[in-house]
């Protein structure tokens, strides 16, 4: 929503497509749901406008398992468009901890890789991957048009393709 000179609230945008699903859903499906990024339970806090861009962060814990998202989106050209994506994950598997970030800058085309896996049974530091690469940037996700399995897409579009 926003206010026009009339004081008037106008809707910028609406999403119909099922990008953020329900609490029941996620746990069943293994989606991402809305969350606070502090995870405190307040949900209030999981859409924020921070410089003039909406941020929507979304969470997801398995049993030895988490993930979570922020979308950063900024309106221009009328509508919503992702301009930013922070992917974390979190595992553990095999006697090893893995933790995974992916930060996405749509609006400079980089993609940022850092990946820190622990041998639990060893006493040595975590080995860490760190390292920036160009993206070329294709399509543009849109907060009207996105989908429940964007955040796959974009995965797959983007880390696949530039890390194997």
């Amino acid at each position: 929503m926003f206010k026009d000179k009339n004081s008037q609230y106008n809707l910028a945008a609406k999403n119909e497509d099922g990008f953020i699903v329900s609490e029941g859903r996620s746990y069943e499906e293994g989606f991402e749901k809305l969350s606070s990024p502090n995870l405190n339970g307040k949900l209030s806090d999981s859409v924020s406008i921070k410089n003039n861009t909406l941020h929507i962060y979304t969470y997801f814990e398995a049993t030895r398992s988490s993930s979570s998202t922020e979308y950063i989106f900024r309106y221009q050209n009328n509508r919503f468009e992702l301009i930013g994506l922070e992917v974390n994950t979190d595992g553990a598997s095999g006697g090893y901890i893995e933790n995974s970030n992916y930060s996405f800058n749509f609006s400079t085309k980089k993609l940022k890789k850092y990946i820190s896996r622990e041998d639990i049974s060893a006493e040595e530091k975590p080995k860490e991957e760190k390292n920036e690469k160009d993206i070329d940037v294709e399509n543009k996700y849109i907060l009207d048009t996105m989908k429940e399995n964007t955040l796959e897409e974009i995965l797959t579009e983007y880390i696949y393709k530039y890390y194997n």
